[in-house]
């Protein structure tokens, strides 16, 4: 008899948590909950200026939704008035967050960029994410959702040219980019610079926690948070817009694979340029990081942004 009550409490627990799992599977958020996550721009509040010249503005903007993003903003000081600029909205590196509306600063155009509403640990396990499955997913559903808000600020600006703004993602901000300017009609371009698609296979590859199971675990959770903003369901809904694209052909964090995922997602008209960089050494060596700005920057020129 204990044996079988053993068994029965067993199927119990599995099937409660499949009931779970389906449930978390059924309920995944889409387009329409990212939008309006997003929301609209209710409040811009700057918090302080930084720069050489004062011309980084700190942001808190709130939203319509409950969202709130703490951004920051570049823009040259001594416009004069009733003259509007192109305006860039920039999803960097996790680490930089809205430190890259000021790295390395670029004249004649306003930069926005906003910080990541996520709360990773570093020593996070398998069973952490597991448990914790239901909270990281709204964060990650935020992070499309806080730069979406920040777009609507960008267009906003009274030194901005709303028929001139672009999208630029670099490294683990090509997603937020990627569904932003799939999601809103505003930008008129987008550049992708060393990121991909297929978030399960970069992530996984990118992750080893020490043993086989472990790993399995960790990939089959990475599979349900990454799904909701996998940039390869919204890379077709950019066209007809253009789309630039960017990879290292030896890039140790993207997988060529992943790339090329994204790669094909993408409709024309759309230009991929493969150049022998460095995943790091593209956004942390800043001779390569103004290199790779400043072609970001002559691109948008040449589709007429700027």
């Amino acid at each position: 008899m204990p044996t079988r009550a053993a068994a029965a409490a067993v199927l119990i627990v599995v099937g409660a948590a499949a009931l779970a799992l389906l449930g978390f599977v059924l309920t995944e958020p889409g387009a329409a909950e990212i939008r309006a996550r997003g929301g609209r721009l209710e409040r811009a509040e700057v918090l302080g200026r930084a720069g050489v010249n004062g011309d980084l503005e700190e942001l808190r903007l709130v939203s319509s939704s409950g969202l709130v993003a703490r951004c920051a903003a570049h823009a040259p000081r001594g416009v004069p008035a009733g003259v509007r600029l192109p305006g860039f909205l920039i999803a960097a590196g996790y680490e930089t967050g809205r430190g890259a509306a000021a790295v390395p600063p670029v004249a004649g155009v306003v930069l926005v960029s906003c910080d990541y509403p996520l709360d990773i640990p570093e020593d996070l396990d398998a069973g952490d994410l597991w448990r914790r499955l239901p909270g990281l997913r709204g964060q990650v559903v935020d992070v499309p959702a806080t730069f979406l808000l920040a777009l609507d600020y960008l267009v906003r600006r009274p030194d901005v040219d709303p028929e001139a703004v672009g999208v630029v993602g670099a490294s683990v901000g090509v997603p937020p980019a990627v569904i932003v300017t799939a999601l809103d009609p505003r930008p008129a371009a987008v550049a992708l610079l060393y990121g991909g698609g297929d978030l399960h296979l970069l992530f996984t590859e990118n992750v080893d926690l020490g043993s086989a199971f472990a790993d399995a675990a960790a990939g089959l959770a990475i599979r349900l948070l990454a799904r909701p903003v996998e940039p390869v369901r919204y890379a077709p809904k950019i066209a007809p817009r253009p789309a630039l694209v960017v990879n290292g052909p030896e890039d140790r964090f993207i997988p060529r694979a992943s790339a090329e995922a994204l790669h094909r997602a993408l409709r024309e008209p759309k230009e991929i340029r493969w150049i022998p960089v460095e995943h790091f050494a593209a956004f942390h060596e800043r001779e390569l990081l103004a290199e790779l700005t400043a072609l970001a920057l002559a691109w948008f020129r040449e589709q007429g942004v700027g």
